[in-house]
């Protein structure tokens, strides 16, 4: 397989990405792939499809607990580890780590620069093969999602590999 020289510039929030591949310094990016993961924008609300649900608790040893009724349990809810909008960031997070991990495996770039929010940005390092952080020559944690082409070359022309 032929190594390649390219750059790659991942700019992304939880919901949307855009990756852009530039082979020499100075060149324009060129856009190779847009991502968007709308599930990461829906209300926590509309993301579980039913209220929580009830556990009978015991009381006791018998089943068993204290009070006026002693058949009837303590009720909760059953709460999620971890709310639904956070677990869709993470998914997200995980498919761009994947199709990063893919692409480096077939040579498509040996230099990597990451641009996302902070919170976002702890996400997608986390899901990020080994291989792949060995190839991240800068990050950036802030949201470049709503800059155009120029604004995003000019704001990381300082941070592209010689």
């Amino acid at each position: 397989m032929q190594q390649t020289n390219a750059t790659w510039v991942l700019i992304s929030d939880a919901t949307r990405a855009r990756l852009f591949s530039m082979a020499e310094q100075g060149q324009v990016f060129n856009l190779l792939r847009e991502f968007y993961h709308p599930e990461s924008r829906v209300a926590n609300r509309e993301l579980v499809s039913d209220r929580p649900g009830r556990v009978q608790q015991s009381g006791g040893p018998s089943g068993h607990r204290a009070g006026n009724n002693p058949s009837m349990g303590n009720r909760s809810a059953m709460e999620p580890p971890t709310d639904p909008k956070t677990e869709e960031h993470h998914l997200f997070a995980r498919e761009l780590a994947d199709t990063l991990q893919k692409a480096l495996h077939r040579n498509e770039y040996n230099h990597l620069i990451l641009a996302a929010g902070p919170q976002f940005l702890g996400m997608l390092r986390e899901s990020l093969d080994e291989q792949v952080k060995k190839h991240i020559t800068a990050s950036v944690d802030k949201d470049y999602t709503h800059l155009d082409t120029r604004e995003l070359q000019q704001r990381l022309s300082g941070m592209m590999p010689e």
